[in-house]
């Protein structure tokens, strides 16, 4: 496997000088920076350049879930949660993530033995840690009552600190005028 790395910075003094040795070494480098280099690239660096910066005071934002879309073998509204969350954590920002889950995509969000009768497997739910994850980083995590009506699932089916709300329309709504910005993966 190809050893690979993010040099960030790497227009500066020393992140040039980190790029260049690893290069030498053999390593994959992708040079990250917002200014342009000083010097020419090491060869066989990656070059990349942010044009835009974002810098994010803080948030509120609700993800509004109702396919599992998948990105490789993860969920696509669970990866860009945490994603989004540990960019925000990275900087030091405050933040409110909810994510509300209806529809098809709430299965995402069950015990092992409904997930299993739901998915008809046998192998429990995989992405239970994947969604412990985002609890732990402080995202809050609904389930769609009116999916779960319909569904004929109960509290006991969901996975440990899933709240139920009273519908994903109406909950978005509350949420988006209390100031949230919706947000799809």
């Amino acid at each position: 496997m190809a050893r690979r790395a993010l040099v960030t910075g790497s227009s500066g003094f020393l992140g040039w000088h980190l790029a260049s040795r690893l290069v030498r070494d053999g390593v994959e480098v992708t040079g990250l920076d917002f200014h342009e280099p000083r010097n020419p690239l090491p060869a066989g660096m990656r070059d990349l350049r942010i044009d835009i910066p974002v810098a994010l005071e803080g948030g509120k934002m609700v993800f509004n879930i109702g396919q599992a879309d998948l990105e490789g073998d993860v969920p696509a509204g669970i990866k860009f949660m945490g994603k989004l969350a540990r960019h925000l954590i990275d900087k030091g920002v405050a933040y409110r993530i909810v994510g509300i889950f209806k529809g098809d995509a709430l299965y995402l969000l069950l015990q092992d033995p409904a997930y299993n009768r739901v998915r008809q497997v046998a192998t429990g739910n995989p992405y239970r840690e994947m969604v412990a994850a985002l609890l732990r980083a402080g995202i809050e995590l609904e389930a769609c009552g009116n999916t779960m009506e319909t569904r004929h699932f109960g509290n006991a089916d969901l996975l440990p600190g899933i709240r139920v709300n009273e519908g994903a329309m109406f909950r978005t709504l509350e949420l988006v005028r209390e100031g949230f910005v919706q947000l799809e993966p």
